[in-house]
């Protein structure tokens, strides 16, 4: 009998050890058919937070190679000022995952490579883009791997990389100058890197358009919705960090309208400041062009003498201060 259980407790440590080989020698799977992600944003132009989804559209053949199609309205994890349906091809070649779309300039680019170890690096190049929608600027990012670890989630054991993402910054005063920035993020395998899918900052832009608050939700056909906030899913949290469904926002809710403009802006901001405030009107250039004392917080302003451009309205008084892009065309 002793020796009975010897050999089950021998055949139970062989078991696991082949369990463990398996796992560590089956390729890492990434966007598989149903995948979805939901990432929350803070919408610079409305001043509230808002929900970016990605989705696994489709299969298709390019050159040959099967590729998935991914849908969403974001390249980048800030200052993304076109927020229209875009397309990214994801393909895979053993553990590393590449991706092809406009900011890489239809090339095929590393996303992530998990099949790097703690040391090794690879390096990603996608092009910044301008308020036109232009790819102006080539940035480079190197991602380093610090270290890698699994972990369990939906009872699904998954592979995560702690990397550091590091690339050059142009000086928004001096574009002819660089600075060097770097960020540390966890790629995680299925979930993707938990500062937005493509954690590239769009620095051509010196004012915020939007920035990445947090990964939400992700589910698949075999894996079921995980949510990464604490709060359901189809979610997200108001300014009095109340719960409210994404489709509850309506266009009236927005405080400030229309925008972009051609004429006039409307703008309703009793909510924060009561009858009156004063206004500062801030140029792209970061020149103040117009500073009015105790405007009426329900009222409209003509827009017709100033410049097209891009111009931040700086609202405020002794207590309050709130900010709303505002394009003028």
């Amino acid at each position: 009998m002793k020796y009975f259980r010897k050999s089950l407790r021998n055949l139970g440590a062989v078991l696991l050890t082949l369990i463990f080989v398996e796992k560590a020698g089956s390729q890492v799977i990434f966007s598989p058919k149903g995948a979805e992600w939901q990432y929350i944003f803070y919408n610079g132009d409305f001043d509230f937070k808002e929900i970016e989804g990605i989705k696994y559209a489709r299969d298709s053949i390019v050159g040959g190679d099967t590729a998935k199609v991914l849908l969403s309205q974001r390249f980048f994890n800030s200052n993304n000022f076109h927020k229209t349906d875009k397309t990214t091809l994801i393909k895979q070649n053993g553990d590393t995952v590449f991706m092809r779309n406009a900011i890489t300039q239809h090339t095929w680019q590393i996303l992530y490579n998990y099949a790097a170890v703690a040391g090794q690096a690879w390096n990603t190049n996608v092009y910044l883009f301008d308020q036109n929608q232009m790819p102006t600027i080539l940035s480079t990012y190197t991602v380093s791997v610090d270290s890698i670890n699994y972990t369990v989630i939906n009872s699904t054991n998954l592979k995560r990389l702690f990397v550091k993402y590091s690339y050059y910054k142009n000086d928004s005063l001096n574009p002819a100058i660089t600075i060097f920035k770097s960020d540390t993020a966890i790629i995680m395998e299925r979930l993707g890197c938990n500062k937005f899918m493509f954690n590239y900052h769009n620095l051509l832009w010196t004012l915020h358009e939007d920035y990445f608050v947090g990964s939400f939700c992700y589910s698949d056909n075999t894996m079921p919705i995980t949510e990464l906030m604490g709060f359901p899913c189809g979610y997200i949290q108001s300014e009095d960090n109340v719960s409210v469904k994404l489709n509850e926002f309506k266009p009236q809710d927005f405080k400030i309208y229309p925008n972009p403009t051609s004429d006039k802006i409307n703008f309703n901001l009793i909510k924060y400041f009561g009858t009156t405030c004063n206004l500062k009107i801030i140029n792209g250039l970061g020149q103040l062009v117009a500073n009015i004392q105790s405007i009426n917080t329900n009222s409209n302003l003509s827009m017709a003498a100033y410049l097209e451009g891009v111009y931040l309205f700086v609202f405020y008084n002794n207590q309050t201060q709130k900010t709303f892009k505002v394009v003028k065309q």
